[in-house]
């Protein structure tokens, strides 16, 4: 039982360091800054046949226009970023891979809360006993 609790935190933690490493490296490699304007929320359906919505952005680059959907997804239609200007990160080499500040850390502090509760559970669980 002991070994099954050391193994299960253990994968948390990797969990967590997955997530932060890899949103670090998706920043660091996004290293352009341009104004965006979303000019569209193009829908989603997830596996529970939920509607999710993605933004797309539009922004200049080297002289040529792009548009680009977010790879994040939220569960309302935010009629309120239609049109709104946002600060992006692009990738120069690539830049239809996009960096939203805001959204990217949302994802990872969800993303990371999850394994968290697992392991503060799993502590109290077996300081409680």
């Amino acid at each position: 039982m002991r070994l099954l609790f050391i193994v299960f935190i253990a994968i948390c933690v990797l969990v967590i360091l997955y997530k932060l490493i890899e949103t670090i490296r998706i920043y660091k490699k996004c290293s352009e800054k341009v104004d965006a304007v979303v000019v569209d929320m193009e829908l989603r359906e997830d596996v529970d046949k939920d509607t999710l919505y993605a933004p797309v952005y539009q922004f200049h680059y080297n002289f040529r226009e792009y548009r680009v959907k977010n790879k994040e997804l939220s569960e309302t239609k935010c009629k309120k970023m239609m049109q709104r200007h946002f600060k992006l990160r692009i990738d120069p080499n690539n830049p239809t891979k996009v960096f939203d500040v805001n959204a990217q850390i949302k994802s990872a502090v969800v993303f990371i809360m999850i394994p968290l509760a697992f392991i503060i559970l799993m502590l109290v669980i077996k300081f409680c006993r």
